[in-house]
């Protein structure tokens, strides 16, 4: 599910019904975690109109629950209704709300955090191109985001573009810091042309994506004004970027959200609005 509110040249994106992520966190009890009891906000869900108790929707269970209450309580049990928290408690204090149509989601120990925001993101251009990207986020050794460049590569037919759109920066290798060569590149996609962008400053460049903009590759892999400015439509090589069809434009949105969800962010601050794109799509989703 897809909620917006705008506000003056910007777009928040809440992007999943419950703010909530689950982490594989050791098993060991916090140190400072507070009595069940204490976290209890309603152990029972009353109907206004009939006084018959409520089932949550969804239980979660067996967890190390962050309430990020005033005194930081963690619990292990949390129940939601009508995307609400209804319930927070031990597994006992919440077990009353469980029904026959309730799912009930075994948390094994595992540690849940209140699902987090991100207040400054480009999310309206993300999903624009996001099938032909290759992320190499987080990423820590040069032979390794050669590697994911190449495993796209090798998906794609030849002459299609790959682009690396931001994300990254050139001391994020422990092993190596830097940018990539024009022989690294060349290597890692032969027959595709593909370009990694940092910031709006500049970008590395293989030999197919340079001959494309009409540049040199002699001259090394790095290129910078006017291949990549900060202005829409940003630069040579982002106009270089064919357009994708509504339907996989569609699951681009989708494969993004996937995307942020799995980093732990439920929902984002578009701060591009309005020359980033179209967000027609979003509204009817």
């Amino acid at each position: 599910m897809i909620r917006k509110s705008h506000t003056k040249n910007c777009i928040i994106v809440i992007l999943s019904f419950v703010g909530l992520l689950l982490s594989a966190c050791n098993n060991q009890t916090p140190s400072n975690s507070a009595p069940a009891s204490a976290a209890i906000v309603e152990a029972t869900v009353l109907d206004e109109d009939t006084a018959t108790a409520i089932y949550a929707d969804t239980v979660f269970m067996n967890g190390k629950i962050l309430t990020v209450d005033q005194n930081f309580s963690i619990v292990e049990s949390l129940a939601v209704n009508e995307d609400r928290i209804v319930a927070v408690g031990s597994n006992a204090d919440v077990n009353g709300l469980i029904g026959d149509n309730t799912r009930v989601i075994d948390l094994g120990g595992n540690t849940a955090i209140p699902g987090l925001i991100d207040n400054h993101i480009h999310f309206i251009r993300m999903p624009q191109r996001w099938n032909l990207q290759a992320r190499i986020d987080g990423i820590n050794t040069r032979q390794a985001a050669l590697d994911v460049i190449a495993e796209k590569a090798a998906s794609m037919e030849p002459g299609e573009w790959i682009m690396v759109q931001g994300g990254w920066s050139e001391g994020q290798f422990a092993d190596e810091a830097g940018g990539f060569t024009l022989q690294e590149l060349d290597t890692a996609a032969p027959n595709n042309p593909v370009f990694l962008q940092i910031l709006y400053t500049h970008a590395f460049a293989n030999t197919l994506a340079i001959q494309a903009v009409g540049g040199d590759p002699s001259e090394g892999s790095r290129l910078g004004s006017p291949y990549i400015v900060a202005e829409p439509p940003y630069g040579l090589l982002n106009e270089q970027m064919p357009p994708v069809s509504a339907a996989q434009l569609e699951q681009n949105v989708l494969d993004v959200i996937a995307a942020l969800n799995k980093s732990g962010l439920t929902s984002v601050y578009d701060v591009g609005r309005p020359p980033e794109g179209d967000i027609s799509l979003l509204d009817s989703m």
